[in-house]
């Protein structure tokens, strides 16, 4: 979910093709899930993660470094949400929130773990209103920007 700062067009990370790249190998993931948001004919939102399977490298970047039970993967217990994106003209109606309560549903009793640009005030503010609390930051890539990681965890971890 962009916030009031998009991201800027001369960095190679928020191109199509790394943006494509990318999603090709979420898709390629166990437990991959796509939710959409539609206004009639018109595609207004979108939420996209996997899973994280045993072995995961997900967390092996952050810093500072997390406790090893915390990083622990079984393949069903944490769902890595890689995307959340609401076009421009319909944020703050509440299509975020309903996305992301559709997959919570779906996954009960897991945790949901996900990346924000530290400079991204609404989608941070909106995900840490919603339970979500900061574990530290990372760069997944080389040529990404460091973004903060956070986790929202299940009654039932």
């Amino acid at each position: 979910m962009y916030g009031a700062q998009e991201p800027q067009a001369s960095n190679p990370f928020y191109s199509r093709e790394r943006f494509l790249q990318r999603l090709d190998g979420y898709r390629a993931a166990p437990g991959y899930q796509l939710i959409v948001a539609r206004e009639n004919d018109r595609l207004v939102g979108f939420l996209y993660g996997y899973v994280l399977p045993p072995g995961a490298r997900w967390w092996s970047k952050v810093e500072p470094p997390l406790p090893e039970e915390f990083t622990r993967e079984s393949g069903d217990r944490t769902f890595a949400i890689n995307d959340m994106v609401v076009a421009a003209d319909r944020r703050r109606r509440g299509i975020a929130r309903a996305m992301h309560a559709e997959l919570l549903a779906a996954h009960p009793g897991m945790r949901f773990t996900l990346t924000v640009r530290p400079d991204n005030t609404p989608a941070r503010s909106a995900y840490q209103r919603w339970g979500y609390r900061i574990v530290g930051r990372q760069q997944p890539y080389p040529d990404s920007p460091v973004f903060e990681m956070m986790v929202l965890e299940s009654s039932a971890t």
